[in-house]
């Protein structure tokens, strides 16, 4: 595998993130106060997970979750 072909599946990995860290962010936006601490750790873990993979593939995608509104 090439360098480049690895660097675009960790791109493409870093949007997948994206998409389902604003899903999970939309998802407790609906939920109740008592289901809130659940849901804060499992963004907790996503956003490490994004932030591991873009320092790996030195493609930040600056304030992406900030900028979701609901």
């Amino acid at each position: 595998m090439s360098e480049q072909t690895a660097r675009q599946q960790l791109i493409a990995e870093q949007d997948r993130l994206i998409r389902h860290l604003e899903h999970i962010k939309y998802k407790a936006s609906l939920s109740g106060p008592d289901a809130q601490d659940a849901w804060d750790g499992l963004i907790e873990r996503y956003e490490k997970r994004l932030h591991r993979l873009q320092e790996i593939s030195g493609h930040s995608v600056q304030n992406a979750t900030d900028t979701v509104t609901f």
